[in-house]
């Protein structure tokens, strides 16, 4: 029986009933280096995972974005525990677009099974052999990876034919054919748990491959099935969608805790911080910051949503104004963080401080290649003056 499906506000209540005990979590969490299994399995319980889940499996297909929002209230708390949430969540939306019988393998059985990825190899073979091919190798930064049964790597398939071109692709495989290990020794999103898998001479069947070329825009493997208006949807223009949740909410989260620590924080000549017009200035302009980053990044989704339910393809020029917006946005929580960073004097220094933590952990999701400005907006660019998209994935 399919289960009822809550609103977008109900799961974002959830979250905010949740962002308590995340955010007393959010130290162990770093030290840890990954999220528990007790916050996986509350985020389950909550539906996070299912929000781009497709509905034959129990999912809720949910308006493209929903991840994000949950993402942008759980990261007021700890961004580590809101990057992996929304990260996994993202991963159902890609296995809806994998051809029918892959995805029976992943759901058909375990209508909860969650799903990993990697889209960093490291020295990796793919060898074709009938009927599919044969991967050994290492994917590093694969966030989440303990709560997961399945994991999506990115391969370069071969051709076919004798003679024929490869392709950049990505494989579904059981996390029982791989060796994970424990490599997460990083200053920001340090409980993320993103670490390397390892696989050797794993056989991988025909209906588990899928072109990234088949997933630029339009009907996908997977749309067969599922006919949700964002299984069309161009992969790589909106998958940062899923990492940008956790920066908007930890900038959000430390502007609101500055201002609740200068409210009654005083220098060593007795002077009331909060009463500087230079404190007043770094509050509100970080105040802007973020909300202009958010207004940005709910206006784009909107449109996203609406193009996907006229089943309108964004042309490229379009996705790459997304792609380019999510970079700005980012852009300005990083902007915000450095912002009020100075008020923190020397606790500012603690590694264990909230603020601190959010500070480095914005500054990580800045890293990410999907959201870096310097490469988003040469793309943009170039286009813009007329020249062609160096990036073949958009």
């Amino acid at each position: 029986m399919q289960p009822a499906i809550p609103s977008v506000d109900d799961l974002i209540a959830r979250a905010r009933d949740l962002l308590p005990t995340i955010r007393q979590r959010a130290a162990q969490t770093e030290a840890n280096r990954r999220v528990s299994k007790e916050t996986g399995d509350a985020f389950a319980e909550a539906g996070f995972f299912r929000v781009l889940q497709p509905k034959r499996f129990g999912g809720y297909e949910l308006p493209f974005g929903t991840h994000m929002k949950i993402a942008a209230e759980i990261g007021k708390g700890c961004a580590s525990t809101a990057w992996v949430g929304s990260v996994i969540a993202v991963h159902s939306w890609i296995v809806g677009m994998f051809p029918p019988e892959a995805q029976e393998e992943v759901w058909g059985t375990n209508s909860a099974a969650l799903i990993g990825t990697s889209f960093l190899p490291a020295g990796v073979k793919v060898e074709r052999v009938a009927n599919g091919v044969i991967v050994s190798g290492r994917w590093k930064f694969s966030s989440g990876i303990d709560l997961c049964q399945w994991t999506i790597p990115l391969i370069e398939l071969p051709a076919k034919e004798p003679g024929g071109q490869s392709e950049l692709g990505l494989a579904l495989i059981p996390l029982a054919d791989c060796k994970i290990e424990d490599t997460w020794y990083v200053s920001g999103l340090a409980g993320t748990g993103s670490n390397d898998f390892v696989v050797e001479n794993l056989f991988v069947p025909e209906h588990r491959l899928i072109a990234i070329s088949s997933l630029k825009g339009g009907k996908t493997p997977g749309s067969a099935i599922n006919d949700g208006p964002f299984y069309q949807l161009p992969l790589w223009t909106f998958f940062p969608y899923a990492l940008i949740g956790a920066a908007l909410g930890a900038t959000k989260g430390a502007v609101e805790q500055v201002v609740e620590g200068l409210s009654n924080r005083k220098a060593i000549s007795q002077i009331k911080i909060a009463e500087q017009q230079s404190v007043q200035l770094r509050i509100a302009r970080a105040s802007a910051q973020v909300n202009a980053a958010e207004a940005l990044l709910l206006q784009d989704l909107q449109e996203v949503n609406r193009c996907a339910e006229a089943g309108r393809i964004p042309d490229l020029t379009e996705r790459l104004r997304y792609r380019l917006n999510l970079s700005f946005a980012v852009e300005l929580c990083g902007q915000a963080v450095d912002t009020i960073f100075p008020l923190l004097g020397g606790r500012g220094l603690v590694t264990t401080d909230p603020v601190q933590r959010a500070w480095r952990d914005v500054h990580a999701v800045q890293q990410h290649i999907a959201l870096v400005w310097d490469v988003t907006a040469g793309l943009y660019g170039s286009v813009k003056l007329g020249f062609p998209c160096a990036d073949a994935k958009i």
